[in-house]
């Protein structure tokens, strides 16, 4: 984009330099009528050759004066801190023509005044001072000093320097430091006092404007005060003969220096740029867009506020830029293909496009000059999204008209149809080509109402009609177009409403066949009817009405259209297991519409002639089904209508229902007769199961001979028996009997309180009796309910097993019919649920108990037992010495390794908080034995209840261990999870088989007789004697001690013990024990 432009016939500039007043000049120019043929920034790049046909050179490199000499005119730009006599002398010598300052650069009229000065200056220099660098009239600098004085004149120029007198076009005055002029070279331009003396002597301020006069007298005495050779600018009003003018000032302190004696003023009118000024200012207030100016290297020379605020950055870092430094994104543009173009041609362009880095569509106005462009430019981005808007608006209404059954046309004042467009000619068979251009009286000739209302619409009159053209019926708007009372147009529009008609007479003929339908009295009757009503009002061929036989949990068809057959052969019966739509829509509840059947999954025939299918249930009574053997039969009003006549049948088949259960109260006193019948069936079954229970000998026998006993039952179609898994989260079968037909296998029975629980793993987390008197009440509530529908189980009852606090099981009955099993049943099996569990516990005990072989069981014990924080809390060692079931909780005894102080044992109660209360029992050396009583299950009490006991408990260190005995028959397993749910934290560490000969001296059998004669009193008193020492010798604490831990008088323990005695030496001396095994 960098090339330079061609100029004219004009003066000819060359440009050498880099400094920020070059740059500001060179900007100037391009406001002048000279022309910049050419620019380098610095003397290396510069070739003298380059200027034969330049009229200037314009410069602020002393060594291109050198270079140059006095082959072109030069003027040279200089900083007024340098303007002194030598340093111009300095200049001049090396070829300079004129000065440029700062201030002047900037200011085209001046700038090139001053070029036009030194090209004049130079015209008038003789051969020899061009050879000898001198400019007309000046001498030999090599002379006598007082001879180069005589030869200055007599004018008012002699007490200033040379330089500044012959190369300065601006007015000159020297102030004294009083402030009185001294001396004064007014210009050419100079307005003021003619003479020069009426300014000498005159103080400066006085012929300053009184509003400046303040802020000049500041800068003069600031001058005056500050060092030599120092500057100031200064703006103020000055009074001339023809008013105020407004003077642009250099001050320069030079009152040391002996030639001058005083402050040097260089003034210049700026009268006129300030004028130029605001102006230019106004007129760019005026500009809304944003505009700036390109040189002709495409470097900034202005910009506005406007392009500063949308560009977002400081004026400093654009001017003197280059654009494509600034916006990299412009290369390459169309902004950039346009800008070049208009400097080629030098003709305006105007280019829109989208600028990707500002993510908006500009509009660019490019105005070319012979030194650069101007660039007027808007963010068009509002406008074309608005024109984008505009065109999908018009795409929208275009696509609405060629597909909406609406007719837009327009008539002449003849009634010839000169518009016409929409779908609703082609549902008429018109095309809109051919009617164009024709009388809309002859198109129409045959519907003498339409040719009446274009008429009257001719007439002036606004007419809104529905008039039947063809097979269609239309709503028409037609509105007069009038010019000067004339009408000279009509504008209509007429909408297709014969879908919309045909929809409100069809819902008419609905309505009054509903009427009807309600008073229907049987179920049968109404799904004929509404087969009637679906095939004479709502038009379908294929209609069929399945209702619900909630007996038989099938769905069955209830009537059907006369020509079904032909279409679909003999409808089937339909159940849960078959993969249908209709039975997929009875259990969703929820209509379903197809163009084609046969893409659906569970489609009942895939090889049936059936296409378009509509399936709408009516509640749980059944469903309407309507097919066709063609594609996309039915649309959206045929399915509002059809779920519209649905709802009223469901209506219907709800009051039929509540008749019949009017009609089913007459026969109460049948199913009065019937209950006795079942109290005496439900009789039997109770004396059947006690038999067997009492006849049983092992779990699996018992278990194995009641699911067997209830299958057999009529109402039963299968019963189960499960007990928790380790987990205690999940059933898992032990026995079953009746048809199960995969329903166990293809459900996961979770132990849950939930209403969508399996009614077994329910009862298993309540521990209450559970019954689903109809499955298909609730077919969502739980995904179990669609797999028993589907096995044809429709009602449920599942009690736990429970004993002791203990459940065994789960027992589960399954019904093929709804409520199959009464109340009176469920209450007896409830009863005999307590009874079964009581005698699987009965049966594992005594297979435990009869058995030879124990299995002994190391277990790690969870810091959270209440001995384990016991011996935390005490930082010893604490061993389980005994413990005394009750049914509140359990007595533990047990030992500490340190002496326990009885203030601490009351601390350990409030910190421990499954102990109750605690007592010291008994003070041994170093080691005390304690009474506590513990609120929540205990280990031994798990232990026990499987037939075992606890060998060792120990809590040191926060750890705990535990070694157990268990009958082998008894499943360690089992031991474990029980101890989990019941709270106690166990894990096995290690396990082995031993003899109950090498263990105790009594075995189990004999040892429970023994123990069966005390009464739970005397157990509980004996033992606590026993663990706390009362029988050794000596004795480690007293009858009153123990009296007092037990909370009982001391005669009362000692008769406890007493009469424990007796019993214990009665059944050794007198009646003997029961043989080992008995």
């Amino acid at each position: 984009m960098n090339r330079s432009l061609e100029t004219s016939d004009r003066i000819r500039v060359f440009v050498v330099g880099s400094s920020e007043m070059i740059r500001a000049a060179t900007a100037t120019l391009e406001e002048t009528a000279l022309s910049v043929v050419g620019t380098v920034p610095s003397r290396s790049e510069f070739d003298p050759g380059s200027i034969d046909a330049v009229d200037c050179l314009l410069t602020d490199d002393r060594d291109v004066l050198s270079a140059v000499g006095n082959a072109v005119p030069a003027v040279y730009a200089v900083d007024p801190m340098d303007l002194d006599g030598p340093v111009l002398d300095r200049h001049l010598d090396n070829g300079m023509t004129e000065v440029l300052t700062v201030e002047s650069g900037t200011v085209p009229s001046l700038l090139e005044h001053r070029i036009r000065t030194a090209i004049e200056l130079d015209a008038g220099r003789t051969p020899e001072e061009r050879d000898t660098n001198r400019t007309p009239g000046e001498r030999d600098t090599n002379r006598d000093p007082e001879e180069r004085d005589t030869n200055r004149g007599s004018d008012d120029r002699r007490t200033l320097p040379r330089g500044l007198l012959a190369h300065s076009s601006d007015t000159l005055l020297v102030v004294d430091d009083s402030f009185r002029i001294a001396a004064a070279v007014p210009s050419e331009e100079w307005n003021g006092p003619a003479e020069t003396e009426e300014l000498v002597g005159r103080r400066f301020v006085d012929m300053v404007h009184p509003e400046d006069r303040a802020s000049v007298s500041r800068t003069l005495e600031s001058l005056r005060e500050g060092d030599p050779g120092s500057t100031a600018t200064i703006e103020y009003r000055f009074q001339h003969d023809d008013g105020w003018w407004v003077h642009a000032a250099t001050l320069t302190n030079r009152l040391d220096d002996e030639s001058i004696s005083g402050i040097v003023a260089s003034i210049r009118d700026a009268t006129a740029y300030h004028h130029v000024v605001r102006e230019l200012d106004k007129s760019f207030d005026r500009v809304t867009d944003a505009f700036y100016a390109l040189d002709s290297e495409w470097k900034f020379t202005y910009v506005n506020d406007r392009a500063i605020g949308d560009i977002d950055l400081d004026r400093d870092e654009l001017l003197g830029r280059d654009i494509l430094a600034v916006f990299p994104g412009l290369e390459g543009s169309p902004f950039e293909s346009a800008a070049i173009e208009a400097v080629d041609t030098q003709e305006p362009k105007t280019v829109e496009a989208y600028f990707e880095p500002y993510d908006a569509w500009i509009d660019a106005r490019i105005y070319p000059s012979p030194s650069g462009i101007s660039v007027y430019w808007r963010d068009v981005t509002d406008r074309i999204e608005r024109e984008r808007k505009l065109d999908q608006r018009t795409e929208r209404l275009e696509v609405l008209i060629e597909n909406v059954p609406v007719a837009l046309f327009v008539l002449d004042s003849d009634g010839t149809f000169t518009f016409a467009e929409g779908r609703a000619f082609e549902h008429l068979g018109v095309d809109t080509d051919d009617i164009v251009g024709e009388s809309a009286f002859s198109a129409l000739e045959d519907y003498p109402a339409v040719r009446a209302d274009f008429r009257a619409a001719l007439d002036g009159q606004t007419i809104h009609a529905q008039r039947r053209v063809a097979d269609r019926m239309l709503e028409a708007w037609c509105r007069p177009i009038s010019t000067d009372g004339d009408v000279d147009r009509v504008i209509g529009i007429a909408v297709d409403i014969t879908d919309r008609t045909q929809y409100q007479e069809t819902l008419s003929a609905l309505h009054d066949a509903t009427s009807h339908l309600l008073s229907v009295e049987s179920k049968q009757a109404a799904c004929e009817y509404v087969v009637d009503v679906a095939f004479d009002v709502l038009g379908l061929e294929g209609v069929i009405v399945y209702r619900f036989d909630e007996q038989h949990n099938e769905l069955i068809p209830a009537a059907h259209s006369p020509g079904l057959e032909e279409i679909t052969g003999v409808p089937p019966r339909l159940r849960p297991h078959d993969d249908s739509i209709t039975w997929e829509t009875f259990v969703s509840r929820s209509p379903a519409v197809f163009d084609d059947v046969r893409t659906s999954e569970t489609v009942y025939n895939e090889a049936t002639n059936v296409r378009s299918g509509l399936y709408v249930p009516f509640g749980e009574h059944g469903v309407l089904v309507a097919v066709s053997t063609a594609v996309g039969q039915f649309d959206q009003d045929t399915v509002d209508l059809a779920q519209l006549f649905a709802t009223t049948a469901e209506a219907t088949f709800d009051r039929i229902g509540r008749t019949q259960r009017l009609h089913d109260r007459e026969h109460e006193l049948e199913r009065q007769n019937e209950h006795l019948e079942r109290l005496n069936e439900t009789n039997r079954i109770r004396q059947d199961i006690e038999q067997h229970l009492l006849m049983a000998d092992s779990r699996e026998e018992i278990e194995r001979g009641i699911c067997t006993r209830l299958a057999d039952l009529e109402a039963c179609s299968m019963a189960w028996i499960g007990t928790p898994d380790p987990s205690g989260n999940r059933l898992e079968v032990r026995e079953s009997a009746g048809r199960d037909r995969g329903y166990l296998s293809s459900i996961t029975v979770t132990t849950v309180d939930d209403s969508a629980a399996e009614p077994a793993g329910r009862a298993a987390r309540t521990g209450e009796s559970t019954y689903v008197q109809n499955v298909a009440d609730s077919i969502h509530d739980g995904s179990w309910r669609a797999q028993a529908l589907s096995e044809n189980y429709q009602s449920v009852f599942a009690v736990p097993l429970v004993y002791d606090g203990f459940l065994y099981g789960v027992l589960s009955l399954y019904g093929d019919d709804p409520d199959a099993f009464d109340e009176l049943f469920r209450s007896t099996l409830v009863d005999l649920s307590e009874t079964i569990a009581y005698t699987i516990d009965a049966v594992k005990r005594k297979t435990a108990l009869i058995g030879d072989e124990v299995t002994e069981i190391k277990l790690a014990i969870e810091d959270d037992s209440a001995l384990v924080e016991l011996s935390n809390y005490l930082d010893a060692r604490v061993s389980l010495e005994g413990m005394t079931p009750r049914d509140d909780g359990t007595v533990a005894f047990v030992s500490v390794t340190d002496a326990v102080d009885g203030e601490t044992v009351p601390a350990a109660v409030n910190e421990i908080g499954d102990v109750v209360d605690a007592s010291v029992l008994g003070v041994d050396g170093e080691e005390t034995l304690l009474q506590l009583e513990l609120s929540t299950p205990f280990l031994g009490s798990v232990v026990t209840d499987h037939g075992g006991m606890v060998r060792e408990f120990v809590c040191e260190n926060r750890e705990a261990w535990a070694v157990i005995h268990v009958p082998s028959a008894v499943d360690v397993r089992e031991v474990i999870s029980t101890l989990n749910r019941r709270g106690v934290g166990a894990s096995m560490i290690a396990r082995r088989e031993q003899s109950r000969d090498d263990l105790v001296a009594l075995d189990a059998s004999s040892r429970n007789a023994l123990l069966d004669r005390l009464t739970d009193r005397q157990r509980e008193v004996v033992q606590t004697a026993y663990h706390s020492g009362f029988f050794e010798w000596p004795r480690r604490t007293t009858g009153e001690d123990i009296a007092i831990s037990l909370d009982i008088s001391s005669p009362a323990f000692h008769k406890h013990v007493r009469s424990t005695e007796k019993k214990l030496f009665e059944a050794l001396f007198d009646e003997g024990l029961p043989p080992e095994g008995g």
